[in-house]
This record gives structure tokens, C-alpha cells and sequence, in this order.
């Protein structure tokens, strides 16, 4: 019986080993593949969280850039002040001597009458209004020609550019709308180019040869009839034939209405023959070119025709060719043909644009001029209430004051200002002397943003743009129903 207590005793050891070793193993794969199992989670959750965290910062930047981005398009410079300044006195920039325009330097005599740089070689700086000496530079009027923008004088013809007013002449040499006046007798038709061509084949059809460049034909003239007129069937030009009975013959020569411009761009070809056509005489030539017919003896060149070419009648024929060097020329004065006039009462007055609305101001106070109006030699203005104040000498350069009567007589001539809020949204026009209270009660003023304290707008743009840029501490109402007002609470 002992010896099967002992097989049993080692059968339990055994066993018990057997279970202690695979609770062990079990016990041990189970603990590595737990802690395999939180290093991936941890693993896998730190790189989740990593990427919402690098996705939520890329996605504040892109909204903080874009607010930004917004911020500045709504801030944008805003370009220099303009003010739309309407002058009654179309001559207010003539020379009074020469009556040609002021150009810098502008002088004028202790009393302030103006001349031309010209004009005052001339006199030997004389003024011929009071006989002082002309050495005063009208500082103030030169400061205000270089300060606006000018419409063409040809704005009622339909001219809508504008330019500095030191290059007005050069514009008006070659603009397309300057105006011509009508050839025929006893017309006072005036406008420009394109649609005189128009009036004269509507009003003067009957008097008018039609004919093609760069093609022969002719013309019967007769011994009273002196001038025979002339149109090219797609042109805009109209073209003269004048005739004129002398003592040796007839003349003849040719010259036309239109542009300036196209004094190079055209011939004409004259050719008249015996009765018995066995002798001819000839002329080739160049017209001149005139908005306005002249009222003048005949030119150098012209054909003169023997008395004998003509028949009995008196009537002569000629033949006649005119010819266009440049087809492409006339393009744009064709392309103007038919169009109305665009401002009928723009020659009554003068409009100037004034980029520097500063120059209408004192330096002292800054409020605008009025007359009297005082300069320096260093071109600070000062209003008569500074001037009275300081005893007539400029406290910045030490330059004693004259009155300038030139820019006296520019403010004295406007008859309607914008706004200074115009960039804004006010339309409205005031006449100068109460620009002051309006600019003071516009709707369209400018506010300050309490935020972007480096920037004016008026108060509805700031409204709509600027509250979400208001800090903690403040609050920006809605409009008050009866004034309009908004209100910052702090």
C-alpha cells in the first residue's frame, strides 16, 4: 500500500507544477499582450491627437489669416482727397493783357493785378493798371494751377478727358472734339468734326459734290460761284474748293474744315484743259487745315486758269483728285459721326478737379479762404483773420504778406463745391461759402474706430465692418431710432 501513496503524492507534484508552469506562461502572455495593447492604444491616440491638434491650429490660422486678409480689404488706403470745384468765370486762368492762359510763374504788382511771365517782360514790369512795379510772384494761384485737373474745353462737343492743367493746350492742339465752325454763308452751325460733316450733308446737300479719295472728277464752275464744297462719301472732313476771277485768269485752290491733325494726311490734284484740249495747265498741292473757315486773300499756291479755257457760258471744267496718304486716320473721328452733344451748358462754366483741396485753405488755421486772400514768398496763405492776428508777417519763414488777388478772384468765381466726404458717398454740391456748415453736419462725415484707431470711416462702414474687433469691455448699440446715433459703451 506505501509504495502506491507515493506514486500518487509525486502524480499530485506533478500536476500541481505542471499548473503553477502554465498559469505562469498564461499569466505572462497575457500581461505582455495587455501592455502591447495600451502601447498601441497610447500610440495611436497620441497620433489622433496630434493630427486634430495640427488640423485645428491649421484651421485657426486659416480663419485668423482670412479675417485678416478681410480686415485689410476693408481697410484699404484710401486715395488723396478730390474736390469737384465749378468756376461761373470761364477766363478766371487768362493773362488780362494777353488774354492767353496762365502758366507758372504767374506775377503780379503790390496790388495785386496778375499778369503772364510774357506780358510782364513786355511791360518791363510796369503794371499798366496802377503803374506799380510788377516783382510779386502770385504764389497762391500758381499753387492752385498745380493743383487741379481741368476738363477740356471742348467738353460740350462731347470730350470727357480730363488732365493737369499744364498740359490743357497740348490736349486741345489734337482733341477730336474740338469745334468747327460751318463753311457755307450765313451757317453759325458750330460743333464738333464728326457731327458738322453730318449737318452739312443733312442741311447743304444741294450746295455738296460727292466724291471717293483717290479718284478723278469733275466739276463745272461757274464764272460767279465762288467756292464749290466738297464731300468723300465715308468721311468726316469737308473739303472747299474756292475760285476767285482775276486779271490774268481764274484761281483755284482747295482747303478744308476739320482737325489740325490731319493737315499732312491729305492732296489734291487740279487739272483744267483748253476748250480745244490740246493744252492743259496743272496744280498739286497740300490743303490747309481749319476749324474755322478765314476770311483771307487768296494763298501763294493756286492754279490759275487761262479766261480762254472756259466756254461761252463762262463755265469752266475741272478736275479734280484728292488723295488720303493715311485711311486709318481718320478712324476715330469716323467712329464719333452721329453721336449728340453731350453737356449743352459745359461752356458756360468751367470744372476743375482739385487734388489738393488744401490749397483753397489757410496754412494758419486750415479753415478755407475767403477774400482778402494774403501770401508769402513761400506761398503760405493766410485768411484775413490770421493775417490781422500775426501783423501781416508769417511766423514759420518771416516773410511779410501781399494780397493775392489772383486766387481771390478764383474763389470769388465758385459757384458749386463738392463735399469733402465725396470718396464716401455725398453727392452733394454746396456753393463755397457754405461749404463749412455742410462738411460739419454731413451724414457721410468720418468717425475714428475705437479699434483701428489708424484708420477714419464713416460710422455705417464702421458699424458693419469693426464690431467683431471690439474688445471684452465694449459694446457698440444698433442705430438710435431717432438720431441715428450709435453708442460705445466701455
Amino acid at each position: 500500500m506505501e509504495p502506491d501513496s507515493d506514486d500518487e503524492e509525486e502524480l499530485q507534484q506533478s500536476n500541481s507544477a505542471s499548473d503553477s508552469d502554465d498559469e505562469e506562461e498564461l499569466q505572462q502572455s497575457n500581461s505582455v499582450s495587455d501592455s502591447d495593447d495600451e502601447a498601441e492604444l497610447q500610440q495611436s491616440n497620441s497620433v489622433s491627437d496630434s493630427d486634430d491638434e495640427a488640423e485645428l491650429q491649421q484651421f485657426k490660422s486659416a480663419s485668423y489669416s482670412d479675417d485678416e486678409e478681410d480686415q485689410e480689404d476693408l481697410f484699404e488706403p484710401e486715395p488723396e482727397p478730390e474736390a469737384t470745384v465749378v468756376l461761373t468765370d470761364r477766363e478766371v486762368f487768362d493773362c488780362p493783357i494777353c488774354l492767353d492762359q496762365l502758366f507758372t510763374p504767374v506775377f503780379q504788382c503790390e496790388n495785386g493785378h496778375i499778369v503772364c511771365s510774357s506780358c510782364c517782360s513786355k511791360l518791363k514790369r510796369k503794371c499798366p493798371f496802377c503803374n506799380m512795379r510788377i516783382d510779386i510772384r502770385c504764389r497762391g494761384l500758381e499753387k492752385f494751377l498745380q493743383s487741379i485737373n481741368i476738363l477740356c474745353k471742348f467738353a460740350h462737343n462731347g470730350c470727357t478727358k480730363t488732365m493737369p492743367y499744364s498740359k490743357k493746350i497740348e490736349h486741345e492742339q489734337v482733341c477730336q472734339h474740338v469745334t468747327c465752325f460751318c463753311p457755307y454763308p450765313s451757317c453759325s452751325f458750330a460743333c464738333s468734326p464728326s457731327l458738322l460733316y453730318s449737318h452739312f450733308g443733312v442741311h447743304h446737300e444741294l450746295s455738296t459734290t460727292r466724291f471717293t479719295y483717290n479718284t478723278t472728277f469733275s466739276v463745272s464752275v461757274e464764272i460767279n460761284q465762288k467756292q464749290i464744297f466738297l464731300q468723300e462719301r465715308h468721311g468726316s472732313v469737308v473739303f472747299i474748293l474756292h475760285h476767285e476771277v482775276q486779271q490774268h485768269g481764274r484761281a483755284f485752290y482747295v482747303d478744308c474744315v476739320g482737325l489740325s491733325t490731319l493737315k499732312d494726311m491729305f492732296a489734291y490734284h487740279l487739272t483744267a484743259e483748253s476748250v480745244d484740249m490740246d493744252t492743259y495747265v496743272t496744280l498739286k498741292s497740300v490743303p490747309e487745315v481749319h476749324t474755322e473757315l478765314p476770311k483771307h486773300t487768296f494763298l501763294k499756291k493756286y492754279l490759275t486758269v487761262p479766261s480762254a479755257f472756259a466756254g461761252d457760258n463762262g463755265i469752266l471744267s475741272l478736275s479734280v483728285c484728292i488723295t488720303k496718304d493715311d485711311p486709318a486716320a481718320l478712324e476715330v473721328q469716323e467712329g464719333e459721326r452721329g453721336r449728340g452733344l453731350h453737356d449743352h451748358d459745359a461752356h458756360k462754366v468751367l470744372k476743375v478737379v482739385l487734388n489738393n483741396p488744401g490749397a483753397l485753405d489757410c496754412s494758419i488755421c486750415h479753415k478755407p479762404l475767403w477774400t482778402p486772400v494774403f501770401q508769402c514768398e513761400s506761398a503760405h496763405l493766410a485768411c484775413s483773420s490770421c493775417h490781422s492776428e500775426l501783423k501781416g508777417e508769417f511766423s514759420f519763414c518771416g516773410y511779410n504778406y501781399n494780397r493775392c488777388r489772383g486766387l481771390e478772384k478764383v474763389i470769388e468765381s465758385i459757384g458749386k463745391i463738392s463735399c469733402k466726404y465725396a470718396k464716401f458717398g455725398c453727392k452733394e454740391t454746396q456753393p463755397y461759402n457754405e461749404k463749412i456748415k455742410h462738411d460739419k453736419d454731413c451724414p457721410c462725415a468720418t468717425c475714428f474706430c475705437p479699434h483701428c484707431t489708424h484708420h477714419h470711416v464713416p460710422l455705417l462702414v464702421l458699424t458693419r465692418t469693426c464690431t467683431f474687433t471690439l474688445g471684452s469691455n465694449m459694446q457698440l448699440t444698433s442705430p438710435d431710432s431717432a438720431t441715428g446715433l450709435h453708442f460705445l459703451f466701455v
